[in-house]
């Protein structure tokens, strides 16, 4: 369980955190700013935005990895990444989550150059709310029966408004920063939260087995092409 923390005001965050700690459930948080958070129950990750910027990549990184030390990987705002980037990254970033592979089955990590490993996503909010185009109910256990490695991308501010369409969210975004007005904004139609409660429920309720990509990079039992001492007969 991932979640990519977009500038969000520290309230709307918590409301999303609050959902994940009554299922017990620990996520990898990716995180943008200082949002003045202790949440030791959840892994910290680094989601570096690189559009609309002065600074160059490393610097980028460089500013938000102050931020949260901790960080063993990396998300790039709006999955940005070039084939020169990952240079950038600090030494202790140890995984990445940039690719997309939506709803397929038979997900699994895999290596990347420069010992990096790569977890794509398997369902995003963002790309549910764009494909969906009759705004019918998921059926949660359809999502988790698949094989394989199954990460899922939630955005607090689509948990919080309860999006049910990207018009809707464009019409809400422009009081991003007020909590309180957005909260007036949440729909009664099946949306985001409703989708993100149902699939914690059903996690929950089949005892499946969820952990933050950090932990699940430390159990990726595989050897690493890349490193120094592999080689190939």
């Amino acid at each position: 369980m991932t979640i990519d923390l977009e500038w969000c005001p520290t309230p709307i965050i918590q409301d999303t955190i609050q959902l994940l700690d009554e299922f017990d459930i620990s996520a990898t948080l990716f995180s943008t700013h200082n949002d003045k958070m202790q949440v030791e129950e959840h892994e910290r990750a680094l989601h570096p935005n690189f559009f609309d910027q002065e600074d160059d990549d490393e610097v980028v990184i460089s500013e938000l990895y102050d931020m949260f030390p901790m960080a063993n990987g990396i998300r790039s705002h709006g999955l940005y990444i070039h084939s020169r980037l990952r240079s950038a990254y600090p030494e202790s970033i140890t995984y990445e989550s940039n690719y997309i592979q939506y709803l397929e089955p038979n997900i699994s990590p895999h290596w990347m150059h420069q010992q990096i490993v790569q977890f794509p996503i398997y369902f995003m909010d963002d790309m549910w709310l764009r494909t969906n185009d009759n705004h019918e109910p998921v059926d949660t256990s359809t999502l988790v029966n698949k094989e394989g490695l199954k990460v899922f991308d939630f955005h607090p501010v689509h948990v919080y408004l309860n999006t049910s369409t990207i018009t809707e969210y464009e019409h809400a975004k422009q009081h991003y920063d007020s909590p309180e007005k957005l909260e007036t904004l949440r729909t009664d139609e099946y949306g985001v939260r409703d989708l993100f409660t149902e699939l914690l429920a059903e996690i929950d309720a089949r005892q499946l087995s969820v952990a933050p990509l950090g932990e699940i990079m430390e159990s990726f039992a595989r050897e690493n092409p890349y490193d120094s001492s592999f080689s190939v007969n």
